[in-house]
């Protein structure tokens, strides 16, 4: 497995592996008909769309020759006031893997080069998975909020490292 930048011919594909890792993972914490019916269309659009920002961190982890059916996780991080990993997901058939931690070490590795030292992010209540592993890697709850996905209010813990050397030092352990 190899790890890269995202180019804009990866889109299809990551919006393949959002929809996939969001049908599995946020079962019974998004509605069933949204996750059955509409998720493939708003993530196929959301990528179709996206304006990447040259200081943003989005990044691939893929098998093979990396065509877009090769993409087994992506990570997108947003160089805001403060960066926000807006995604991180693994294809639900590569999960435990090690990938999630692989592209959390990557983006921190780059956002570390840039001279940012913290991050941020938003874990779907009830998604005590995702919140593990992020703990796991140094991330500290800092509350809940509710937020809107594609149109389906939420509550979200926010997850913040205030130090993302921290995420190396754990991965590489």
């Amino acid at each position: 497995m190899q790890i890269r930048r995202a180019e804009a011919r990866d889109f299809p594909g990551v919006a393949k592996v959002h929809a996939a890792s969001w049908k599995d993972a946020y079962k019974g914490m998004l509605p069933a008909a949204y996750l059955r019916d509409k998720v493939d269309e708003d993530l196929q659009r959301r990528w179709e769309t996206i304006k990447i920002d040259p200081k943003d961190c989005e990044l691939v982890a893929v098998e093979g020759d990396a065509v877009e059916d090769d993409i087994v996780g992506f990570i997108a991080v947003w160089m805001r006031d403060e960066p926000f990993i807006d995604n991180l997901h693994a294809a639900p058939s590569q999960r435990s893997r090690g990938i999630g931690a692989r592209l959390m070490d990557a983006a921190a590795a780059a956002l570390l080069e840039q001279g940012e030292t913290s991050a941020h992010l938003w874990v779907i209540v009830g998604n005590e998975r995702a919140l593990a592993f992020y703990k796991r890697l140094g991330g500290e709850a800092a509350g809940t909020s509710v937020r809107d996905v594609f149109g389906n209010p939420t509550e979200h813990y926010k997850v913040q490292w205030r130090d993302l050397s921290v995420i190396n030092h754990r991965v590489g352990a």
